[in-house]
């Protein structure tokens, strides 16, 4: 699950991204704490009022030693168990340091609702990268009911395939550029030349002259 909130420690409040997950989140998002710890399977069962923070976030709370500290999340307060080591940004330019997650349970205590967003999945490996996709499509498909797989009311994006798109807009941008660039020589070259074609046609007698005298 993911919402936006906002995050209040002492005299500072911050806005961010929360999330609702399992303890399996970290190993699967290939993420790495910096301090603390990770919430626990026991906090989940529990749906203990735990939080775990990025270090943007951390850090516009004030928070520089969060851990054991506490943090009001939309007027429930949470325990920060611990901070994320450093993402830096995405591809979609997302701040992955700006974020706060908790037990999954925990959420849906706090929001009442049990809708879940986004299910991240981890292949054993990336040649088995395809069979999983298949795998996880055929599941949802039996799950929801869905004979017709272009009727599935879900979709599945792969990290390989927005390696691709990203690529692909990167390509398309140096191609824009290189045309502005090319567009912007041609215009200046134009500009030049007629500056040197005007000046020199201002001075055919002078030049000719002055050539005649031996110049």
């Amino acid at each position: 699950m993911q919402a936006f909130a906002t995050l209040v420690a002492g005299n500072n409040n911050w806005t961010t991204t929360v999330y609702g997950s399992t303890p399996q989140w970290l190993s699967v998002r290939g993420r790495t704490m910096a301090e603390g710890s990770w919430f626990t399977s026991s906090d989940m069962a529990h749906a203990a009022n735990v939080v775990v923070l990025g270090q943007t976030t951390a850090q516009e709370l004030g928070l520089f030693n969060p851990v054991g500290q506490t943090v009001g999340i939309d007027n429930v307060p949470f325990t920060v168990e611990g901070v994320l080591a450093s993402s830096g940004t995405s591809s979609s330019a997302q701040n992955q340091d700006d974020l706060a997650v908790v037990p999954l349970t925990t959420a849906e205590e706090v929001t009442g609702t049990a809708n879940v967003s986004n299910i991240y999945l981890q292949a054993t490996s990336a040649k088995t990268l395809n069979a999983a996709d298949q795998e996880a499509t055929d599941l949802l498909l039996q799950l929801h009911g869905i004979t017709d797989p272009s009727q599935a009311d879900f979709t599945i994006t792969t990290e390989s395939s927005l390696v691709s798109t990203a690529t692909s807009v990167d390509k398309t941008l140096t191609v824009l550029l290189a045309g502005i660039a090319a567009i912007s020589l041609l215009v200046g070259g134009i500009g030049v030349m007629n500056i040197m074609l005007v000046s020199v046609t201002e001075r055919i007698r002078e030049i000719g002259l002055r050539k005649a005298l031996g110049a």
